[in-house]
């Protein structure tokens, strides 16, 4: 019996028992989410997650995983055109300190967007619409390797820097970026035509009322860290990018090899 984990884990026994979920379903590990509202769903998948884990709701805004300094997702991948994988939905890393981006010019020294996208950890599954307890989890990965697009993530963050300098509300639209988002944290007042949720007391240089926003990796960057970390090719399909489901299932059997469930549930 192998266990153990919890938020104090290495990052060597983090690796492997990642590596033991490869080729198994939510279900193998605890999930039975069959009887529970499709709106309070989303989430649970990561919270079983980090039961498999050992985690417990502790880390008070540190890392889910306090030695190793990983931050810890889980994500959905939806199949494509019947023979490729692209991630389902953009990434929330974090809510946004207005008050920090206007007083900081580069990105970098944005502390702790800085950890959340040197340091991510995230698990892939393959979601079942039907059946989510049959998701499958298909591959792990830790970071990417940013140093091919610094120049792009600061001339975007500089984009979004100015929409708060100039007193703009967050626009994603008119910003454009393809790495670096930001997204809405709430849901939209249609009643009052109105942001529904602002940030009270945010120190933003122009505007007193705030949306309350986070920053957001969308899917066609999601897609390229996938094949990075999986050493796989990227495919271009009416305009969108893919991984072939053959290439990263190779790539998942490696890593089950390596590890058995059984040490961790």
């Amino acid at each position: 019996m192998v266990k153990e984990l919890g938020r104090d884990a290495s990052k060597e026994e983090i690796q492997k028992a990642a590596n033991a979920l490869m080729g198994h379903k939510l279900k193998d590990i605890g999930a039975n989410l069959s009887d529970i509202n499709s709106t309070k769903i989303k989430g649970k998948p990561g919270e079983i997650l980090e039961e498999y884990f050992g985690m417990e709701n502790d880390n008070y805004g540190e890392p889910d995983f306090r030695k190793a300094r990983l931050e810890l997702k889980c994500k959905p991948l939806k199949i494509s055109w019947g023979d490729y994988f692209r991630p389902k939905e953009p990434l929330s890393i974090g809510m946004i300190d207005y008050e920090e981006v206007a007083n900081t010019e580069n990105w970098r020294d944005i502390k702790k967007l800085r950890v959340k996208l040197l340091n991510l950890m995230i698990v892939w599954f393959v979601h079942d619409e039907e059946d989510l307890d049959n998701s499958e989890f298909i591959w792990w990965q830790i970071g990417v390797d940013l140093k091919e697009f610094e120049d792009d993530i600061q001339e975007e963050y500089e984009e979004i820097r100015r929409q708060i300098l100039e007193g703009e509300h967050l626009s994603q639209e008119k910003a454009g970026n393809d790495i670096l988002q930001t997204c809405p944290k709430h849901n939209y007042d249609f009643a009052n035509r109105e942001r529904g949720s602002y940030v009270v007391n945010s120190g933003h240089p122009k505007l007193d009322k705030p949306e309350r926003r986070s920053w957001r990796i969308p899917t066609r960057f999601l897609v390229k860290m996938i094949a990075e970390s999986a050493g796989i090719e990227l495919v271009e399909k009416s305009g969108y990018q893919y991984v072939r489901i053959e290439d990263l299932r190779e790539k998942s059997k490696e890593k089950a090899e390596l590890r058995k469930i059984e040490n961790y549930v």
